[in-house]
């Protein structure tokens, strides 16, 4: 454990690379507004926006450094945002959200923290990539239910679209889907969507960011 930090510094890297570009790309028809914001609710989600170059706490677990250009919303901001724009259901375990100040860039980089102690690089490197896809499934299926109940059409996971790869020297976990968003007009096809995920990890837990 002596090699990692008390508290995880995070730099959010998007524009390098040509992965990213193509995430930010096919990711574009998921994050269409689904819902109409009372003035006042939007008026408080921005009231609380950190604007880049910044520097941000996330949970007292991690140092966020929001570039230039980029926005970083707090969790209840975060989740409002999620909720009342995009149509997702909150996140108990929110540390905030990063979007572009750019209007026609239509991604988001949801953070989380999962206070799961300390998770040894031995480990990390044993993840089994079949539980972990599994698992996604699994939990995809369930918050369909909850976007059935607002009337939102379902999202599937098909495959991985990039596997598990572990960096022991940052103490990062990344990886991607293959996804269908079935929320489309009648007679539509579902549209293709990648969903990336990088978790990061520390003495206390791990970050997960996910860009879609």
């Amino acid at each position: 454990m002596a090699d990692l930090p008390d508290k995880i510094h995070y730099n959010l890297l998007i524009n390098s690379g040509g992965i990213m570009k193509k995430i930010f790309i096919t990711a574009i028809m998921l994050l269409l507004p689904s819902f109409a914001i009372a003035d006042s609710t939007w008026d408080d989600i921005w009231d609380q926006a950190v604007y880049g170059p910044a520097e941000v706490e996330l949970l007292d677990q991690g140092i966020f450094y929001v570039p230039e250009g980029m926005v970083y919303l707090p969790p209840d901001a975060a989740n409002d945002y999620s909720y009342f724009y995009l149509g997702n259901s909150a996140d108990p375990y929110s540390a905030g959200m990063v979007l572009s100040e750019d209007e026609m860039q239509y991604w988001a980089a949801y953070l989380s923290f999962y206070e799961d102690g300390y998770i040894s690089d031995k480990d990390a490197k044993k993840w089994n990539t079949n539980e972990l896809l599994q698992s996604y499934k699994d939990g995809t299926a369930e918050s369909n239910m909850e976007r059935a109940e607002d009337g939102i059409g379902a999202l599937e996971i098909v495959d991985w679209y990039e596997k598990p790869k572990y960096d022991s020297k940052e103490h990062t976990l990344t990886f991607g889907f293959e996804m269908l968003d079935y929320d489309v007009e009648e007679g539509e096809d579902p549209r293709p969507v990648i969903n990336y995920n990088t978790y990061k990890l520390g003495r206390y837990g791990y970050f997960e960011m996910i860009f879609a």
